[in-house]
């Protein structure tokens, strides 16, 4: 029951969220509504006088509303009131009239509430939004914007200490070089999470999964020789799957990049492909996160220690992965990274050649 709440709730909110129908589509779900009145009119008759169907009623006012507007739910009111008075009518012939008309009053004017609330509900969520989308295009513009002035501020302190100043000055270049650097992650950062907010779907192509791995754990290996970064792909892995090759990087290039923010000594990949889902799977010997912070690691900002992280690579990595028809946990101190895929023929299958999304994706890192 828990399970299914959140799914009839989420389904409502989009439901209220579409777009207003056109005139053609409105004018046949009224249409639908006013036959489904009559039709509840027709069986509340057969009924008889033990049973009233006054509730059901409420079924095609509120479809009206919904999917149509406050003007079709007024219509369906006024429909609702006359054939429910002539219901009354029928199946009653010891009550006065009078009564059924206060009674069919009644139903019509609450009838007329629900109206106004769900009206006033579907107004309240347009409002938000629009304000929503407003807040995710300029946050969008300010991040694209942003990243060509940082990267002339590092551009220009890298070219000072090229140049040789002396050491007092070489100090403060390379902390104004290293702050730019992260600034650009957290624009990148913040650019990204833009675009999953508004719904952007990268494309998917033929994919090499084996070598796009490899060359984010060489990449991996390169930025802390240190640590030993270990991988397995599994035989049930295809030569080529229809994957976004650019998601599937940057998911895996973060979820990386935070392993080795607390690795000691050692990381270790896991990658294998079960029922049209590539799973891959990401341990360290790290400390671990504590079971009450499991959840906080996934929310926007969140940077659980003081390692200069900018709180966005887990969530975009689960962003880019839900994007994809999978997502990432966090389960027995693993990080389970899914994606749905769809196999190819092989290496001959027609169409673009197979990526090896590596150098070309962005980096953005997180802390836990």
């Amino acid at each position: 029951m828990t399970s299914i709440r959140p799914r009839v709730t989420q389904w409502f909110h989009q439901l209220l969220l579409e777009p207003r129908p056109t005139r053609g589509r409105a004018l046949a779900i009224g249409a639908v509504c006013s036959v489904v009145v009559a039709v509840i009119g027709v069986v509340d008759v057969s009924t008889g006088a033990d049973l009233t169907l006054g509730a059901v009623y409420l079924l095609p006012v509120a479809v009206g509303v919904v999917l149509v507007g406050t003007g079709c739910g007024m219509v369906m009111v006024a429909e609702t009131a006359v054939v429910g008075l002539a219901a009354d009518l029928v199946r009653r012939h010891d009550t006065s009239v009078d009564v059924h008309i206060a009674n069919g009053a009644m139903r019509a004017a609450m009838l007329m509430i629900v109206v106004a609330l769900i009206a006033g509900f579907r107004s309240v969520l347009d409002r938000a939004r629009t304000s929503d989308q407003r807040s995710q295009q300029f946050l969008a513009f300010a991040a694209h914007q942003l990243r060509t002035p940082i990267a002339s501020v590092r551009a220009a302190s890298d070219a000072l200490v090229l140049e040789g100043v002396d050491p007092k000055a070489a100090r403060l270049l390379q902390r104004i070089a290293s702050d730019a650097a992260r600034c650009g992650r957290l624009v990148t950062g913040l650019l990204r999470m833009a675009r999953l907010d508004q719904g952007e779907v990268l494309p998917t192509m033929p994919t090499d999964v084996r070598a796009l791995v490899a060359d984010e754990v060489e990449r991996t290996r390169a930025l802390n020789p240190l640590i030993s970064v270990d991988y397995e792909v599994g035989d049930a892995v295809p030569e080529l799957v229809a994957i976004s090759p650019e998601a599937a990087a940057e998911a895996l290039q973060n979820v990386l990049d935070n392993a080795r923010r607390f690795a000691r000594t050692r990381i270790e990949l896991v990658v294998d492909v079960a029922d049209h889902t590539l799973t891959m799977t990401i341990t360290d010997d790290g400390p671990g996160v504590a079971p009450a912070m499991r959840d906080r690691i996934f929310e926007r900002f969140a940077t659980l220690d003081d390692r200069g992280g900018s709180g966005l690579g887990l969530p975009i990595a689960r962003g880019l992965a839900e994007s994809q028809g999978g997502g990432l946990v966090l389960a027995d101190d693993a990080f389970v990274l899914t994606m749905s895929i769809r196999p190819l023929d092989g290496p001959s299958s027609r169409g673009p050649r197979p990526a090896r999304a590596g150098s070309s994706v962005n980096s953005t890192t997180t802390s836990r």
